[in-house]
């Protein structure tokens, strides 16, 4: 075990070197595997951090992957996810949320269909996202109402 992780400290190392070169999906996956192999003894990052400083979302190993226990985690939000994740079925999600693949303009201005699915969920008065070169209207959130306990769960 010892041996493992001096060989993810090295690959941090090396990660962390590189980082200026990656692109901000490289740094995201290297963080996320960084973090998921050696947890909270994970050296600091600050080359891959600043890579990704600007998106919107962060990843976080092990949020949902909670024990037995997950209220006797202080103040993290911990308890309302684990019991959320006990009774969460993506069906529902599937069913409730109108997840769509569009054909996207890529930087050269190819135009290519979405590999993933997409949907746009939102609160009255919000308005369309631009995204990838096409223009996503709301859904109403309030008709998702898996996504919204998502929601409501995480908001510590």
């Amino acid at each position: 075990r010892a041996q493992v992780r001096s060989a993810v400290g090295i690959l941090a190392e090396r990660a962390e070197a590189l980082a200026p070169e990656m692109a901000p999906s490289q740094a995201t996956a290297a963080r996320w595997a960084l973090r998921r192999l050696l947890g909270p003894t994970s050296p600091p990052t600050p080359r891959l951090d600043a890579k990704v400083k600007d998106l919107p979302f962060d990843l976080v190993p092990g949020l949902v992957a909670l024990g037995p226990d997950p209220g006797s985690l202080p103040n993290s939000g911990a308890t309302r996810v684990g019991e959320l994740v006990a009774r969460l079925e993506v069906e529902a999600l599937r069913q409730q949320i109108p997840f769509q693949q569009d054909v996207i303009t890529t930087a050269s201005g190819a135009q290519v269909h979405e590999r993933r699915h997409t949907a746009w969920l939102a609160e009255e008065g919000i308005g369309a996202l631009a995204y990838s070169g096409k223009l996503m209207p709301p859904s109403p959130l309030g008709d998702a109402p898996a996504a919204t306990a998502i929601r409501d769960a995480l908001q510590v």
